[in-house]
């Protein structure tokens, strides 16, 4: 397969609207929740996230990031049903830069030579767990994850899948399940 990285801004605010199309087919709560996820800030705020049944994963698809030099779109994600009013913890962030390349994030939008949507991950998964890029991608490629070539890049990128494939939520929550799993074996090391 042939994937080009979706790099023009409005192309990649169609995809991320796409996106979040399809996964807020998928909410079937709205969990007000702490949002430990911006940082520990113990004034956090309250925030609603969406919460599937179906997959046991909510997620955040939130308002665009401004920070100067990594401007992005903002995706969490995290196992299990949230308590309401507590803290949540997220296992990985798929964010997606708003126009260009920016490899410090780990989110990308890529399209093949019938302009299919896919979403990718660069492998790069911060935290406290100290897991870097290279011992996630290494655990990823030991669990039979699925890489694609991407025209333009480095090297090879986990690939979760095709925007409107009938699985792409399964494979989501097979990559969140990944993360989570990297995370906990890491921590035995």
């Amino acid at each position: 397969m042939y994937l080009e990285i979706l790099t023009n801004k409005d192309a990649l605010k169609r995809a991320e609207l796409s996106f979040k199309e399809v996964m807020n087919a998928l909410c079937d709560e709205m969990i007000k929740t702490k949002s430990s996820y911006r940082g520990r800030n113990p004034n956090a705020e309250m925030e609603d996230v969406c919460y599937s049944y179906d997959l046991d994963m909510w997620f955040y698809l939130g308002e665009p990031i401004l920070d100067e030099g990594s401007r992005r779109y903002w995706n969490v994600f995290g196992l299990g049903k949230p308590i309401e009013g507590k803290s949540t913890q997220y296992v990985v962030e798929i964010n997606i830069p708003f126009e260009g390349v920016n490899r410090r994030i780990g989110g990308v939008f890529a399209k093949d030579e019938m302009g299919n949507i896919y979403l990718l991950h660069r492998g790069t998964i911060r935290g406290s767990e100290g897991i870097g890029k290279t011992k996630f991608l290494r655990y990823y490629k030991a669990k039979n994850g699925v890489f694609e070539c991407v025209k333009g890049e480095p090297e090879e990128m986990p690939l979760i899948g095709k925007l409107n494939d009938p699985d792409f939520t399964r494979k989501l929550q097979g990559f969140v399940k990944m993360v989570q799993g990297c995370k906990q074996e890491c921590k035995k090391e």
